[in-house]
């Protein structure tokens, strides 16, 4: 009588194909998540300075005062309104008009965009500050920020546009044109 051997386990070629497809789904797992992360941080970042934007016009048109919103830049431990908007943003009642938050003004935000450095990021803007006059409209023409993320996938580049009137809106990758400064 002939007994029959049951194989029990694997051979190394099945434990070599199931080890090279777990490899490959991490593979494409891993930058889809990368995608998506980088989706996500512009989206965040645009959507922030647009909430920022909006609420300094209603607070305009609520106080009846002129608000005005800037990139912050810290020197002598003083935090002042400058071209740099990729870090901070901060919102405050302009009673005097210089445009800076001077003693005795109220600061009505200020708005860390990225708590880390770990995001090399940069959001551009000729303008230090946009200044909304008591009825909510922007003080000076339209404007622009652009968010350029550290990449050239123009998929994660977003245009912030604040028209005349003050009201805000974002154009994502497809809007954004060669000229523009990213």
């Amino acid at each position: 009588m002939k007994t029959i051997k049951y194989r029990f386990g694997f051979s190394l070629i099945e434990a070599l194909i199931i080890m090279s497809l777990i490899v490959g789904i991490a593979v494409w797992s891993v930058s889809i998540f990368s995608d998506l992360w980088q989706k996500q941080q512009a989206d965040h970042v645009t959507e922030t300075i647009r909430g920022v934007l909006g609420r300094a016009r209603l607070y305009s048109m609520t106080y009846g005062q002129s608000v005005v919103v800037c990139g912050i830049e810290k020197i002598n431990n003083v935090e002042t309104c400058s071209r740099d908007w990729s870090k901070k943003m901060m919102t405050f009642i302009d009673q005097n008009g210089d445009k800076q938050l001077s003693d005795g003004e109220t600061q009505l935000e200020n708005i860390i965009l990225l708590a880390h450095d770990s995001v090399d990021q940069v959001l551009k803007n000729k303008s230090a500050y946009f200044s909304y006059r008591k009825n909510g409209i922007l003080s000076a023409s339209a404007a622009s920020i652009f968010y350029c993320p550290n990449t050239t996938d123009i998929r994660y580049r977003r245009k912030i546009i604040i028209n005349v009137t003050g009201r805000v809106r974002i154009e994502k990758e497809a809007a954004i044109t060669p000229s523009d400064p990213c």
